[in-house]
């Protein structure tokens, strides 16, 4: 199961609902980056530094459309 952390704000959503959104579909939700995780999905204004902890991690990231788009 791959671990997931969205960071950033989800236009119409509030937190648990991605949380479960992302839960639905299989993935296990993280509440931070860490060398375990395996995605992380860029919302709205999504904050400079997590991104960049994820790219020295070396952590995919996705935007939340794209992510979104792979659910189907």
């Amino acid at each position: 199961m791959s671990k997931v952390y969205v960071t950033g704000k989800i236009e119409g959503m509030t937190k648990k609902e991605v949380q479960a959104l992302v839960e639905s579909h299989g993935y296990e939700w993280s509440s931070s980056i860490t060398g375990t995780l395996d995605l992380l999905v860029l919302g709205g204004k999504a904050g400079p530094k997590k991104i960049e902890k994820a790219k020295e991690l070396g952590i995919r990231t996705l935007s939340w459309d794209d992510f979104k788009a792979s659910l189907s």
